[in-house]
């Protein structure tokens, strides 16, 4: 049960308020916060660094592709930048405040530090992506995430379908006005 609090917590990004809640409901354990808190930093002090988690990574399969992302998880307003490689593997993660600015070219920079050799990435729109991928990796191949590429596709469909639409309705309007006229 306890790593079930702790993979909620971690993983799925529960509030330890919730989880104190849903144990108390559900197993009728009472529960504080400082306990789920405590039990997770005692089973995460076991884990390696997350530059000893990537050393290692590396070694397993070498990458040379990756995607950089930002997601705002629920309940904070702070952004993790996610960094992927090409077999799907989650690199490192970064908090910061924000993804625009220079933290993401930190970010990379220490990524390479640590031995990432990047021949090829993509990102969203994100303009701070973008230069920080051109400034750590001046070499690579840059191109826009499928997700956001198909996403913009269907944005410009949908507007140049509207815009049909309107002159449909509007030629047939002009039809209705003759017919009335005659």
């Amino acid at each position: 049960m306890i790593r079930l609090a702790c993979y909620l917590a971690v993983v799925c990004g529960v509030s330890l308020r919730h989880i104190a809640l849903r144990f108390a409901a559900l197993f009728l354990i009472p529960m504080t916060k400082s306990s789920i808190k405590r039990w997770m930093d005692d089973i995460g002090s076991h884990l390696p660094t997350p530059e000893e988690r990537l050393r290692h990574l590396l070694v397993l399969a070498p990458t040379t592709e990756c995607h950089i992302d930002g997601y705002y998880p629920l309940g904070t307003d702070h952004c993790v930048m996610v960094v992927k490689d090409e077999h799907d593997r989650i690199l490192m993660t970064h908090e910061a405040a924000s993804e625009h600015g220079d933290d993401a070219k930190h970010f990379l920079q220490q990524l390479k530090d640590l031995g990432l050799k990047v021949t090829a990435a993509c990102s969203d729109d994100s303009q701070s992506f973008t230069e920080a991928i051109k400034a750590v990796y001046p070499q690579a191949r840059f191109q826009a995430d499928h997700f956001h590429t198909v996403k913009h596709i269907w944005g410009h469909l949908k507007k140049s379908l509207l815009s049909y639409r309107r002159q449909v309705k509007t030629s047939g309007a002009e039809k209705n006005d003759e017919q009335l006229l005659a």
